[in-house]
């Protein structure tokens, strides 16, 4: 299978999320499954909305490596695109489209790397596949499908995200919250009467930026808080009575930490509700010799010295984590970091073909 042929496709099947549809897109990937003799069970979230578990090396060692991916996109904006979003075109070494970066050449690179091996010897362990949908809603598909998933050994998981082909060892947490704040309405011309929930929300607004968290990690970094999204008011001439303010948290420690902050700092000036609540992903599993091997291997491609990084957005890894007891993850892909969910997306078609061989390495390495 040609990864740059499978990357094309999969862009060409739009599977927008939110309110999309990813049936078609995850059909087409079940038909070459099916075609190369791969096994695989399905697990439906919605109907709109399928997930997969693929078995590529059909053994049944004590260890697995898993490679996790998404098929879902986010929208494509409101900025007109130089070429159709879901009709990929080449130029200049570069793909077009959207999800060529986040994710589906990651995607279209594991498949290709497994099929390329099919008559690989799997001496040591075994090699699967987990293919999630929604992804982009806070990794609702992951969450789902850890419910069916079996504890197993876990050599290394390897989540194709786009990393520019740098490997990652871990990344940060996220807490999504919605603020609520009640007011009570009122004329506009008469204010007085009523609770003006904007006036409100602006005190807790200052709140929240005033807010200093006192944990940092070694490779993870400091924690960020950022309010991304504000809504109040119907009209003009009313005082607005309800409003919510959408918090975004990522986080080097474990959640309930900052949870229980933000709970003791609006204590009485709000309600809230938890939109996502995913820990961190890391471990030091990759100061093991065999783990450090393949990562100094792969680094290789990139002629650069394994460091080990870590990335500051939150990938379906971290609801994986807890069924398989935080194994050794490598976050690595060929997306084009910079044009993750941008206009105009593209993914540089060298760094696809070297990631297949990446990942065909530590499949060698570790099977």
């Amino acid at each position: 299978m040609n990864e740059i042929k499978l990357t094309k496709d999969l862009v060409s099947i739009e599977s927008l999320n939110p309110g999309g549809n990813e049936v078609k897109i995850f059909n087409h990937v079940k038909k070459i499954l099916r075609s190369n003799n791969f096994k695989f069970k399905e697990h439906i979230l919605d109907k709109n909305h399928p997930n997969l578990i693929i078995d590529f090396s059909k053994t049944n060692y004590k260890k697995t490596i898993f490679f996790v991916g998404h098929l879902d996109t986010v929208p494509f904006g409101k900025k007109k695109w130089r070429y159709d979003p879901i009709r990929p075109v080449i130029k200049s070494n570069k793909i077009f489209g959207r999800g060529t970066t986040d994710m589906k050449g990651g995607v279209a690179s594991f498949i290709s790397a497994a099929i390329e091996m099919k008559k690989f010897k799997y001496t040591k362990c075994n090699l699967k596949a987990i293919l999630v949908s929604k992804e982009e809603t806070a990794c609702e598909g992951s969450n789902f499908l850890a419910k069916y998933l079996k504890y197993e050994n876990i050599s290394a998981m390897v989540v194709a995200e786009p990393t520019d082909n740098i490997p990652l060892v871990g990344h940060k947490g996220v807490i999504w919250l919605k603020l609520i704040i009640d007011g009570k309405t009122a004329h506009g011309s008469s204010p007085h009467l009523g609770e003006n929930s904007i006036y409100k929300s602006l005190k807790i607004i200052e709140i929240l930026k005033k807010i200093k968290f006192s944990d940092k990690h070694r490779y993870l970094g400091e924690p960020t808080l950022n309010i991304g999204k504000f809504m109040s008011g119907q009209n003009i001439n009313s005082v607005p009575d309800l409003a919510e303010i959408y918090v975004d948290i990522r986080t080097v420690g474990k959640n309930k930490y900052y949870l229980e902050k933000i709970k003791k700092l609006l204590k009485n000036k709000c309600r809230y509700e938890i939109i996502a609540n995913q820990e961190y992903v890391y471990n030091d599993k990759w100061m093991e010799q065999n783990n450090l091997n393949i990562l100094k291997k792969i680094s290789k491609y990139k002629k650069i010295e394994f460091k080990p990084l870590t990335a500051k957005y939150f990938t379906d890894g971290a609801p994986l984590q807890k069924v398989f007891k935080k194994p050794f993850t490598i976050i690595l892909g060929p997306g084009t970091t910079k044009m993750a969910h941008q206009t105009d997306e593209y993914l540089i078609i060298s760094e696809l073909k070297k990631s297949k061989e990446m990942f065909k390495d530590i499949i060698s390495h570790y099977c």
